[in-house]
């Protein structure tokens, strides 16, 4: 579960860009269990995007070096998550996990609809935390949508990321992908990516 050197290098750029809100689930001691997220009809593990969401957001987390929390390998439990109904406690008994986060990518563009010339990502996904020795969701967030770039009503703004961001799919699907990493591992965070 590695990024390229130039994801890490973003990655870190826009750690320390973050604002700071109290975590949502407090990680302190806990092993977490992040699945790869559903992709409209892929359940879990089928998803390309999902996959590269939960590496991004396992290395937000483990970026943070936090004491006594660990990130487990989801590549682990591949087998035991087939399917579309999967007894998600059974996997984080299996897993040894505290906490599962599991989650469904709900839409992903790489342009604004009905403009051919200005592109801006978005992803919107819904997302829960498990907690496996009760089996209840300690979060539950029933829709969040990030965008990269946040803002293009400036044209100044290509230049704060160093790319063309109107016109490089690839740049705009990477900053995409550790915008919403940085945003749902702040879930986790004392130091949350702000919106």
């Amino acid at each position: 579960m590695k990024l390229a050197p130039s994801g890490i290098a973003t990655l870190s750029l826009l750690l320390a860009g973050c604002g700071t809100h109290p975590a949502s689930v407090p990680i302190e001691g806990k092993r977490i269990l992040v699945i790869p997220f559903s992709e409209g009809a892929r359940p879990p593990f089928e998803s390309r995007l999902g996959r590269e969401l939960a590496v991004g957001i396992s290395a937000v987390i483990l970026d943070e070096r936090l004491e006594n929390a660990a990130i487990l390998d989801f590549r682990d439990v591949e087998g035991l998550a087939k399917g579309t109904d999967v007894d998600w406690r059974a996997v984080g008994v299996a897993a040894k996990a505290d906490y599962l986060l599991i989650g469904n990518i709900r839409e992903y563009r790489l342009r604004e609809p009905k403009d051919l010339t200005t592109r801006r990502g978005t992803l919107a996904v819904e997302y829960r935390v498990l907690d496996v020795a009760t089996g209840a969701d300690v979060l539950l967030v029933p829709m969040r949508t990030f965008h990269y770039p946040p803002d293009t009503s400036r044209h100044e703004e290509s230049f704060n990321y160093g790319v063309d961001i109107f016109t490089d799919p690839g740049k705009i699907a990477q900053g995409l992908l550790l915008e919403a990493s940085l945003g749902i591992a702040g879930e986790f965070l004392e130091h949350g990516h702000a919106e």
